[in-house]
């Protein structure tokens, strides 16, 4: 109703309201189709041109099923066709009346507005108070950002001085390493041995990197360990990684880590392959190895990969007489493993399984084609004041099986191993003495028995 008085004053209001009612027709509700013709009608009576412009969409309620419609849309067109002028007039009179009507309704209703008017007045008064108590509270929420910004600083570093293995230099080095790239983190954590299974745990840490590190450094030894991880990041081209790490052993005083001494020129008959989490245990058997007689190489101070390292690994794998294999699940897992246990195969190199940990066997994985061929020796489950996590009759049996590949060294070899090392002969004394070679024979065999 009060759209179609103000389309009564003008053309131009008459046309923007026709408008608006035509849209209605079309999109508005269907039981309101009526109403809105008759407020049309109003608009049109006085500005019959702007009516004409929308015949087609009221011939198109002519067959309308809502009661009222085709009817009040019959008598528009008779209206726009000259038809019924007197009806029309005394419906305009009609209308008129209504419109009176409705112009008190609307001066009320400006009253109505003005107290409102007045009403918003004071709440936007009010709101401009708020607005400054608003901005007088986010000056000092900033002020405790600053605050909780500095004691997330803090609880940080007390969190990593008491609660991270790495060194401090680590965090730099994550924030560098955490960004996705082609030589980001994940690549570090391959070129120190670890498999998918623990990239793919790493990646749920909030700091994967720190995370990595943390755990590198709680099982490996400061100094190798730190020597890896930077010798690594020079070999991906990581030099800002690197740079960090270099500074920090500076400032600290400590000399840059170096790698360890070449390799003598004769590799070890004995070649250990393992898998880093393990390296404590294997140093261990080497040791005893060492104090049986056998010289071992194993790969210590040359973690993280590299091709000078992989030429070492060739070098002892081909100088070795036999191949240790250090088979636990995650060495079965192993890359690196795989491809020193397939290296050992392709040279013909006997190899001797040591289950270190309870593992399947043949273990899955592309080991088990090589090791079902093979006998594993039992080495765990035992324990003892020394230190050792093997049985003794374990050890013995791997020195004798050594003994068929290797002589050991009888000037490495100690009290403690020296009567289970097969000792060898000259082949003067043999031929000369072949009463004695058996008594030693049998002597061997039954102290082994005892």
């Amino acid at each position: 109703e009060v759209l179609s008085i103000v389309g009564l004053y003008n053309e131009e209001y008459a046309e923007r309201i026709v408008a608006f009612f035509t849209d209605q027709l079309t999109s508005g509700d269907v039981m309101y189709q009526s109403s809105v013709l008759m407020f049309m009608k109003t608009v049109g009576g006085r500005y019959k041109s702007v009516l004409e412009k929308r015949r087609k969409n009221i011939e198109g309620l002519l067959k309308s099923s809502q009661p009222g419609v085709a009817d009040m849309a019959q008598g528009m067109l008779d209206y726009l066709d000259d038809r019924s002028l007197k009806t029309l007039d005394q419906d305009i009179k009609e209308t008129k009346g209504e419109v009176d009507k409705l112009d008190e309704r609307v001066t009320q209703t400006e009253e109505k507005v003005e107290e409102l008017q007045d009403d918003v007045s004071d709440q936007r008064h009010q709101l401009g108070e708020v607005k400054e108590d608003v901005q007088q509270q986010g000056e000092k929420l900033t002020e405790l950002e600053y605050v909780v910004d500095e004691t997330v600083e803090k609880v940080e570093e007390i969190d990593h001085k008491t609660l991270s293995a790495a060194p401090a230099w680590s965090r730099d080095v994550s924030l560098l390493m955490n960004e996705e790239g082609d030589y980001d983190w994940r690549f570090l954590a391959v070129r120190l041995g670890y498999g998918p299974e623990d990239i793919r745990a790493w990646a749920t840490n909030a700091d994967p990197t720190m995370a990595m590190l943390n755990e590198w450094y709680n099982t490996h030894r400061s100094s190798e360990a730190t020597y890896a991880v930077l010798k690594s990041l020079q070999e991906m081209g990581r030099t800002d990684a690197a740079e960090i790490i270099e500074t920090a052993m500076e400032e600290a005083g400590a000399a840059v880590p170096k790698p360890a001494a070449d390799e003598p020129t004769n590799p070890p008959p004995v070649f250990i392959s393992y898998q880093w989490d393990i390296q404590d245990k294997v140093k261990l058997i080497k040791e005893h190895l060492n104090m049986a007689g056998y010289d071992s190489w194993m790969d210590i101070g040359q973690m993280g990969g590299g091709d000078q390292l992989y030429a070492k690994i060739d070098k002892g794998m081909r100088g070795a007489k036999v191949v240790l294999a250090m088979v636990t699940p995650k060495y079965a897992e192993s890359t690196n493993c795989n491809h020193e246990i397939n290296l050992a195969n392709l040279l013909n190199k006997p190899i001797i399984p040591l289950l270190v940990e309870n593992t399947p066997w043949p273990p899955p994985g592309s080991m088990s084609m090589i090791f079902s061929q093979l006998l594993y020796i039992m080495f765990h489950g035992a324990s003892s004041s020394s230190g050792k996590f093997w049985p003794d009759s374990s050890f013995y049996e791997l020195l004798g099986q050594l003994a068929y590949h290797a002589a050991p060294d009888q000037d490495l070899g100690t009290d403690e191993y020296r009567n289970w090392t097969p000792s060898v002969e000259k082949k003067e004394e043999k031929e000369s003495s072949p009463d004695k070679k058996e008594t030693n024979s049998t002597s061997q065999i039954e102290e082994k028995e005892t």
